[in-house]
């Protein structure tokens, strides 16, 4: 029974594990990977390190790191790159996008507009699949690859202590005559904004919401609040609709290196079937100098 509820919870769960952008907790500390706009806002070059472990205690269960960069290039223009790997039993993918961004000032802030162009790759080991067609064509081989190329959109409104984000990380569709894959690919809509207030010279809270809108599926709600304690270590809850709570935490070494940590508990049936996940962030910003405006830190 054990099996069969958590192989319900993996295809119940494939899509997402495919959009690596709805699974990450600390989002809000690495925009890009859900928003190409976002490319540029620190002032500087920046890399990001982020390693996901899901389900933990319970065999393929799935695996994501993404490594991300972006950098302004002119005033306006900026340019970034997301390399992403995710491994779930026998499904592998990997991706590879290219981001641009142009950013204007727009009333006491920016706005910037984003475009990120790229592919995914899949592969399944299928030599251990029971088919009820064994004649299916689509897994005469011990192996299932193909290429995904696709394309996203975004725009962004950032000031002082404000943010507002709207996104489609991918804007194709295709059929299933055209990609077999076609079903881990949907179209997202991604809707997030957070406020900062300065309760005191120590204390800072931003409350975080994100709306994640699948074609085809029910939408998820993300909500919390982040704290920003001295300046220097961030503290914060963030709970799903998909039922998992998420503790975050992240530490400013420097003004240019962080690392951060967060753990999903989960509240639904997986709960009594597997452990939480583990969630770890790196982070590095180069020539480090002011932000006139951030998404991160206001």
């Amino acid at each position: 029974m054990r099996k069969i509820l958590l192989a319900a919870f993996f295809l119940s769960s494939i899509n997402a594990f495919c959009q690596s952008d709805g699974l990450i907790s600390h989002y809000m500390f690495n925009p890009l990977i859900i928003n190409p706009a976002y490319a540029g806002f620190d002032e500087a070059l920046t890399v990001n390190a982020m390693v996901k472990s899901q389900w933990t205690g319970v065999e393929g269960a799935p695996n994501t790191q993404i490594f991300s960069l972006h950098s302004p290039v002119t005033e306006k223009m900026s340019v970034g790159l997301i390399l992403a790997n995710d491994q779930m039993g026998p499904l592998n993918q990997k991706g590879f996008f290219a981001t641009y961004a142009y950013r204007v000032p727009f009333s006491d802030g920016y706005v910037s507009l984003g475009l990120q162009a790229g592919s995914t790759f899949y592969n399944m080991q299928t030599e251990n699949f029971s088919l009820l067609n064994p004649m299916d064509p689509v897994f005469s081989g011990n192996n299932f690859n193909q290429a995904v190329p696709n394309f996203g959109s975004g725009i962004l409104y950032a000031r002082k202590n404000f943010y507002l984000g709207l996104s489609m990380p991918q804007l194709l569709r295709f059929s299933e005559e055209e990609f077999i894959s076609h079903s881990l690919q949907r179209q997202n809509t991604i809707l997030y904004g957070s406020y900062s207030f300065t309760l005191n010279n120590d204390l800072q809270v931003n409350p975080t919401t994100l709306l994640y809108f699948r074609n085809g599926l029910p939408p998820e709600i993300n909500v919390g609040a982040n704290f920003l304690i001295r300046k220097v270590i961030w503290a914060g809850v963030l709970y799903r609709s998909q039922q998992t709570l998420s503790f975050l935490s992240k530490l400013m070494l420097n003004r240019q290196l962080t690392i951060g940590y967060a753990y999903d508990y989960h509240l639904g049936e997986v709960r009594s079937l597997a452990n939480g996940s583990h969630e770890f962030l790196f982070s590095y910003t180069f020539n480090y100098k002011k932000r006139l405006v951030s998404p991160q830190y206001f």
